[in-house]
C-alpha cells in the first residue's frame, strides 16, 4: 500500500485485512523520558490521519454541507421574521443575514478545496515502496563471513 512509508499502522487497518488482537503487557519505562515531544506526536498522528484522508475529505463534506443548510436557514428566518412581523430591532435582519452570507461563502470555498484537494491526491502518482525502492537503492550493501562488509550491485544498477 502506498501509505506504508507514511504510518505502518494506519496502513494496515486501511488495507482491511483480518485483525487479531493479541494481548500483551507493556514494559516499563525505567530512565529518561519520552522521546515523542508535542510537536512528534501531533505530527505522528496527522499522518495517521493522511492515509484516511478520503475519508477525513468526505466527512469535512458533509459538515459544509450542514453549515451551508445552516446558514441558509438562519437567513431565511431572519427575512421571515423581519417581513412578517414587527419584532424587528433595526439593522438585525441585515446583520444576520450578512453574517449568513459570509458563513455560507466561507462554507462553499471550503468545500471547493477540500474537494479539490481529494481530487489532487487521486490523480498523483502513488508511491509504493516496494515497486519504487530500486529507483532510490544505488548498491546494497551486505554483511558475511565473520563481518567482512561486500558490495554487491543492485539489480536495478
Amino acid at each position: 500500500m502506498p501509505e506504508t512509508w507514511n504510518h505502518l499502522a494506519g496502513a494496515i487497518l486501511r488495507s482491511r485485512l483480518p485483525l487479531r488482537a493479541v494481548g500483551c503487557q507493556r514494559g516499563k519505562r525505567y530512565a529518561g523520558t519520552s522521546s515523542m515531544n508535542l510537536v512528534s506526536l501531533l505530527i505522528h498522528g496527522l499522518s495517521a490521519l493522511s492515509v484516511f484522508s478520503d475519508f477525513v475529505f468526505a466527512r469535512m463534506l458533509v459538515a459544509s454541507c450542514a453549515i451551508t443548510v445552516f446558514a441558509v436557514l438562519m437567513a431565511a428566518t431572519a427575512i421571515i421574521i423581519r417581513l412578517s412581523s414587527n419584532l424587528a430591532v433595526p439593522g438585525w435582519a441585515t446583520s444576520v443575514v450578512g453574517i449568513s452570507g459570509i458563513i455560507l461563502l466561507q462554507s462553499v470555498l471550503f468545500s471547493m478545496v477540500a474537494s479539490l484537494t481529494m481530487l489532487r491526491g487521486r490523480s498523483a502518482v502513488a508511491f509504493v515502496p516496494t515497486a519504487h525502492a530500486q529507483v532510490f537503492i544505488g548498491e546494497r550493501l551486505t554483511l558475511f563471513d565473520a563481518g567482512h562488509l561486500s558490495r554487491e550491485p543492485h539489480e536495478g544498477t
